[in-house]
């Protein structure tokens, strides 16, 4: 009830104006307007106690989103930063799978960090190594050894092994050559060597190679030559 009504409510009361009947249709305009005052609030309190179960429905299914999200972890073998490969887990399982793994972490591990290379490994279990392989070597104890990043594994190197990214190409039992150049090797001389780009095996030459076609030789005279020479391994 707003001041006027009050005091003109007041007069009435004390006899100074109106009569009964004035007194009682203020008493009942007042209560009106409170009643409806009241329903006024509780409609307004119900629209906005929808309105918070509608944000925390929303929240609740952007966080059940966001947990099925899968995000990227270093997940390693064991201590050795080098032995660590990046998969992929849901947000929800995240927590549980670093309290399991201790040496993971958050995040996608650092590139070219493989330096277990030559370390012994199983040929059955080429992700034992970093660089994701294990080439067979006749001299190691579990039959394997691990390659550098990027390595190429040699089957015919007679003890096996690998040839790095840089020299790629594996040479008769022992060589690693570039992609572009010759392998050299023969019965008589089984290690092999390299010769390099627009250049043939002749192991009458001081470094064991000469031009492809030298001057004044047919190129049919020169493979001839260079069938019937014997090979070397290039110094090492």
């Amino acid at each position: 009830m707003d001041d006027r009504r009050f005091d003109h409510l007041a007069k009435v009361i004390a006899g100074e104006a109106g009569s009964r009947r004035e007194a009682l249709g203020l008493a009942v305009g007042s209560a009106a307007a409170a009643l409806l005052g009241f329903f006024g609030v509780t409609e307004t309190s119900e629209a906005q106690r929808r309105n918070r179960d509608g944000d925390r429905d929303r929240n609740r299914r952007r966080r059940r989103s966001d947990n099925d999200k899968r995000v990227k972890v270093c997940h390693c073998r064991n201590n050795d930063a080098n032995n660590c490969k990046t998969k992929k887990v849901t947000k929800k399982k995240l927590k549980r799978h670093l309290k399991r793994h201790p040496n993971d972490h958050k995040g996608k591990c650092k590139k070219n960090q493989c330096n277990d290379f030559d370390n012994e490994c199983n040929v059955n279990r080429p992700g034992d190594c970093c660089a994701q392989a294990c080439c067979p070597d006749a001299t190691s104890s579990a039959g394997g050894i691990c390659p550098t990043e990027g390595g190429n594994c040699c089957g015919q190197h007679h003890t096996g092994g690998y040839c790095t990214a840089s020299f790629p190409q594996c040479c008769a039992q022992q060589a690693c050559c570039r992609s572009n150049e010759t392998c050299c090797a023969n019965a008589f001389q089984p290690l092999g060597y390299c010769c390099p780009p627009g250049q043939i095996c002749n192991a009458n030459s001081p470094n064991g190679c000469s031009p492809a076609t030298p001057p004044g030789v047919t190129s049919a005279a020169a493979e001839r030559q260079v069938a019937g020479a014997p090979r070397r391994r290039a110094a090492s």
